[in-house]
This record gives C-alpha cells, structure tokens and sequence, in this order.
C-alpha cells in the first residue's frame, strides 16, 4: 500500500464514521449556536457584530449559498447571506434584503468558514492531492495525520492546506491543522487549529456540539482557545431551500470559489 492509498484508506474511514454518506444525502441544514470570541484578540477578531453572538445558520449542503440570522446584540434580527458568492443583507426596518457590490469580509469568511468546517470531510475527500502524515500522539490519544491540498504538496500561497488527526481508536476526526489564505485578517494568511468535541448523531450524521478554534496548534488545555462555536440546536431539512436563492436568476456555483 502506498502512502497515497494508506491516507485514503484512514480518511475513507473517518468519512463513514462521521455519517458524511448520509450528509451527502441532505439538502440543507440550520444550526443556532453561540460564536465566543475571546479576550483582546477576540474583540479585534471577531467575525460578527458581537464577541459572544448567537445566531441562525442556513446552509445548503455542498455550496457555499448560506445565510446567518444575529439571534442577540445590537444586529439582532439582522440577516447576511452569500448566494454563489453575491454577498446580501437585510438591516432593521428592511422589508427586502438587499444585494452589495461590496461585501463585508469578516462576515462572508464566517458565514464560508463555519459551512466547510461542518462539511470538512465530506470536503476534502474530493481533493487530488492527499498524502499519509505520519502519526502523532497526544493528550493521551493516537493519531493518524492526513495531509491535503491542492496542486502541489509544498506549502504555497495559492492554495489552502489541511492536516486531520484521526484519532487510532475511534475513526474520529478529533483535530484539523489548517493554514488558510484569503482571509479578513492582517498578513492575508491563518494558521491555527480546530477541535471538534461534544458529537451528537443527528439523522445518521456526527455533528460536532462544539468547534474550538486555537491559533497555531492544538491545544491540551481547551480553554487556551481563540474563539468557540457552541451549538444549541441542529437540524438538516428544516426549511426550502430556496429561502437561500432569494436572487432567482443567479445560478448555484456548488462548492467552486
């Protein structure tokens, strides 16, 4: 078995463990979650209005077509939405929303961020260029590392990098170190952690309750996070999904950028 084969055979597993066959079966799906963005670094980089926002996410499976609902806070009520990349809002007092030809960064990289993390697996089991990492322990746990990006294996700008951790025992994907590019942040550039923790199966699918994000590597220490999404509720189907193509002639793009 090549290296190549070993890291698709690891990732097949985890793919089939989280329920991706059945995520893929989906049409859309609504989460209410709490975003805790923490401390100074939190205030300065939050992606929405308030540093512990709770919201309404819309997506619809395999796209990047979304939209959030600020459920608290000085926007509450507010909507923000991307139909194939066209960014729109909905203010207080609006009885239509309206399209920008300029979009708001941080928001359409939340809305884009938080879809692919939940679809991660799914995601990135598309991508041709996947390689086996080695294994690593830690807190306790064995890993798997799963290396994917696109076009060559060299880190480089052009392209986003992912490295999973496929927890030995469970099939699990308990951690992701990304390096993403075309970002809101200063430098352009992010390099940090997730931690997918507090699963509940909904519908045959592993949904994580918890996302922590950490800059650089993951952490032992759950509190030393950047910002946490803490979802309340989940729920696949549980609207039209044309609620997320209210433009009716522009065209879904699926998950092309």
């Amino acid at each position: 078995m090549t290296k190549k084969e070993k890291a698709l055979a690891i990732l097949n597993r985890a793919w089939l463990t989280h329920g991706m066959d059945q995520m893929s079966k989906k049409k859309v799906y609504e989460v209410i979650a709490t975003n805790h963005w923490k401390g100074i670094q939190g205030k300065f980089g939050k992606l929405w209005p308030n540093q512990k926002q709770l919201m309404k996410l819309q997506y619809a499976v395999g796209t990047f077509d979304s939209k959030v609902t600020f459920l608290n806070g000085k926007k509450q009520g507010e909507e923000r939405g991307l139909q194939a990349w066209k960014y729109y809002v909905k203010e207080k007092g609006d009885s239509v929303l309206e399209f920008k030809k300029k979009t708001h960064r941080k928001t359409q990289f939340g809305l884009a961020a938080f879809h692919y993390f939940f679809e991660l697996l799914d995601r990135l089991k598309k991508v041709d260029l996947i390689a086996y990492a080695g294994e690593k322990t830690f807190n306790g746990n064995q890993y798997e590392l799963v290396f994917i990006t696109w076009e060559k294996l060299e880190k480089h700008p052009e392209h986003d990098q992912y490295v999973l951790w496929i927890n030995k025992k469970t099939n699990m994907m308990d951690y992701v170190h990304f390096t993403v590019h075309d970002t809101p942040f200063p430098g352009n550039m992010v390099t940090g952690s997730v931690e997918f923790t507090q699963f509940k199966t909904i519908e045959g699918v592993k949904i994580p309750f918890e996302q922590i994000v950490y800059v650089g590597d993951p952490k032992a220490n759950q509190n030393k996070y950047l910002h946490k999404l803490t979802v309340n509720d989940f729920k696949f189907d549980a609207f039209d999904k044309q609620v997320l193509y209210p433009k009716k002639e522009l065209m879904s793009i699926g998950d092309s950028k």
